[in-house]
């Protein structure tokens, strides 16, 4: 129930007049009636506060569940990932291992066609006795027979520095000796030599002119059929 209460004597309204004051209101609020505004006004203000921090767990807990939920779907992916990775690692590694063998089953370092270059190569009076490949690098041992061994030996060296199948900067004779005759022999004396030359990194389309100059006709056939099968570049 709201409590009234009224005006007092004004004494001071004819000061006031001349001062420009403003008259008092007619009706003074009681202070129960404050004391409910103030209480309808701060308990709206609690329960905004309130909303606002129900609103904003609510929010919270959802963007916590959806973050959960992108965590599990990060490392799914990362999972699957590695997966993808291991197995073309694995493909990787069949695929190199396939070319090798391909290229050492056509390519022109190939036995047969080292051996058929050598015979085109070689010249007369001299004879290689082993052939061996070490990585990127062909090997040779043989003899050379008098006379003009030694020169026999230098024309199998620049013959070899002119095949394409080897780096000419890279042959090299490493050991050259005279063998010791037997006095009673009449075959003419020996000289043993050593001979390294590093194979040359041929484009597949010169390879495959050599390995046709070379007669490899089927060996040039099976190289085409690997390159169209992505076996050889």
């Amino acid at each position: 129930m709201t409590v009234q209460t009224s005006r007092p004597p004004d004494l001071l309204r004819e000061r006031r007049q001349e001062l420009g004051i403003p008259e008092l209101p007619d009706r003074i609020t009681s202070t129960d009636q404050l004391l409910l505004r103030g209480a309808l006004i701060g308990g709206s203000l609690v329960l905004l506060v309130v909303a606002t921090a129900g609103f904003l767990f609510l929010r919270q807990q959802l963007v916590r569940s959806e973050l959960d939920r992108l965590t599990a779907v990060q490392a799914e992916v990362e999972v699957l990932e590695g997966q993808v990775k291991a197995r073309q690692a694995e493909v990787d590694k069949v695929t190199g291992v396939n070319r090798e063998l391909a290229k050492g089953l056509v390519g022109v370092r190939s036995g047969s066609t080292v051996l058929r270059e050598l015979q085109l190569r070689t010249p007369d009076g001299v004879q290689i006795s082993q052939m061996q490949v070490e990585g990127d690098t062909l090997r040779l041992k043989g003899q050379a027979r008098d006379p003009q061994a030694f020169s026999r030996i230098n024309v199998l060296q620049l013959e070899l520095k002119r095949s394409p199948l080897f780096q000419p900067e890279g042959v090299a004779l490493s050991r050259a000796f005279r063998e010791e005759k037997d006095p009673r022999s009449t075959l003419p004396s020996v000289v043993s030599f050593e001979m390294s030359a590093p194979f040359s990194e041929l484009p597949p389309t010169r390879e495959m002119v050599l390995l046709k100059r070379l007669g490899a006709e089927g060996m040039a056939r099976r190289y085409q059929l690997l390159q169209k099968e992505g076996l050889l570049p």
